[in-house]
């Protein structure tokens, strides 16, 4: 599980789960430019099946650009007040998946 400012158009704060698909992404191993996409783009290149990956999101409000020169590392009031909806979304996720492993390996 990845987590992830995800900028995607709604209001500041909005919770996402993502689940990347990787196939049909570019693989290159740009470190600059690597996003969970590619990523697993470049685990299905070298020959390997990733594991299920879901990417928790949250919307910002302070948008960066490639031009900026300096990284944001402040949160804003509206994604400060969704970091315990975040918890709980990441905590009930974790158990799914753990479930879910389980019933694989029965």
């Amino acid at each position: 599980m990845l987590l992830d400012a995800t900028p995607r158009g709604q209001a500041p704060g909005t919770l996402y789960v993502i689940e990347p698909e990787p196939d049909g992404a570019e693989a290159g191993p740009d470190a600059h430019a690597m996003d969970p996409v590619k990523v697993l783009a470049l685990t299905r290149a070298l020959g390997r099946t990733p594991p299920r990956t879901l990417v928790v999101g949250c919307e910002p409000q302070t948008r960066m650009s490639a031009d900026d020169e300096e990284i944001v590392a402040v949160l804003s009031e509206p994604v400060r007040a969704a970091l315990d909806e975040g918890e709980r979304l990441v905590a009930s996720l974790l158990e799914e998946l753990a479930t879910q492993q389980e019933g694989l390996e029965s």
